[in-house]
């Protein structure tokens, strides 16, 4: 018991001791703080949340992909929705005992074809459009790259951010905003590849 109260006496003497060091450590002002200037470094960054919504490339392919998505889940549905029917009537002619074997074994195999055909789809057209659409991502930033990089080159940028709340950049001053010149230079330049 002595070992006990001690031991809760030195406790809260430190906790005591410690609220006092950082009390103190909050109340005096930060000093030493180096700012480094970056001399002839010219930096610019595009807001990436405007890229769905402003560049051409990406607008229409995602207008593809939920569209063919759309698609393929109303077929999927529809299966769903006659294996669930199917399911249906079979439970409640069991219960009632008023289907014959015949109606049975056809609910069944019903069921079955239904089973069967959501497999398929999922393995012949729900997993090449996962595929598709990984791929078309993949171009897609591969495109925001090689811009980025030519953008940057015309333009004499030595470094160029993407911007996204949340992101690794938490504050950029507005003045070094290219987004508006850098999207409407993607637009050009995928006008021109669909020219030729």
């Amino acid at each position: 018991m002595k070992y006990l109260v001690s031991s809760i006496v030195m406790v809260t003497v430190l906790a005591a001791c410690g609220s006092k060091d950082e009390k103190k450590a909050e109340s005096q002002p930060l000093t030493n703080i180096e700012v480094k200037s970056v001399g002839e470094l010219t930096i610019g960054y595009y807001d990436l949340e405007k890229i769905p919504t402003e560049f051409v490339f990406y607008k229409e392919t995602q207008m593809k992909l939920e569209s063919e998505g759309a698609a393929l889940e109303k077929e999927l549905l529809r299966w769903q929705e006659e294996g669930t029917r199917a399911q249906n009537q079979l439970q409640q002619g069991a219960q009632a005992q008023t289907l014959t074997d015949n109606q049975m074994i056809a609910l069944q195999n019903k069921i079955r074809n239904c089973e069967m055909k959501i497999m398929q789809i999922q393995r012949d057209k729900l997993e090449p459009f996962q595929q598709k659409s990984y791929e078309l991502n993949q171009v897609l930033a591969n495109k925001i790259d090689a811009y980025g990089r030519v953008f940057s080159q015309e333009n004499g940028l030595k470094l160029f951010l993407s911007y996204q709340i949340g992101g690794g950049v938490t504050f950029i001053d507005s003045t070094f905003n290219m987004t508006n010149q850098f999207i409407a230079f993607m637009n050009a330049r995928e006008k021109e590849l669909n020219n030729d």
